[in-house]
């Protein structure tokens, strides 16, 4: 059953002669349920954030499949100009694939660049998981250290006596 902070602040306890102080459990719970907001409210803003680089991620791919379609295409329409030149001339054909060649260039420049920015928001989106994994482990060890810890111990109030009737 997951528990939200609402649920830890209306957990109602019996009442008991020899039991926890009221005070100090609903204060704990308070606490806990302050923690536990925090730590959703946390978590929303980093899956909002993945989302976000996960779209940037989809867009790096959709340019990277451009970008492999156009130098499909630069390859293609170098061999016609190649074809071309070859039959027009020898001189046409160096000058075609001179251009070839600087086109591929850029495009090889651009695709590297796309792939060092892939690669950066991959390793963000890794860091940003071991980050909320390690919160998360931090909350887990944090709630069972709180479960094993032994609760204060009861504090007995002696009341005064009247020594001249030998009543409190």
């Amino acid at each position: 059953m997951g528990w939200s902070a609402v649920d830890i602040r209306n957990q109602r306890f019996r009442k008991r002669w020899w039991g926890y102080d009221p005070e100090e459990v609903h204060l704990f719970l308070n606490i806990l349920a302050d923690e536990i907001e925090r730590l959703t409210q946390m978590i929303r803003q980093l899956e909002h954030e993945n989302r976000q680089l996960h779209d940037r991620l989809e867009e790096y791919r959709e340019k990277e499949r451009h970008l492999r379609n156009t130098l499909v295409a630069a390859q293609q329409t170098a061999d016609r100009v190649r074809e071309q030149a070859r039959r027009d001339a020898e001189i046409i054909v160096r000058e075609a694939e001179f251009r070839r060649d600087q086109i591929l260039a850029v495009a090889r420049q651009q695709l590297h660049r796309i792939q060092m920015d892939i690669d950066q928001l991959f390793l963000e989106y890794r860091r940003w998981q071991e980050q909320i994994l390690a919160e998360t482990r931090t909350l887990i060890d944090w709630i069972e250290q709180r479960q094993q810890q032994q609760p204060p111990a009861r504090v007995q109030i002696m009341t005064q006596t009247d020594p001249a009737n030998g009543r409190t």
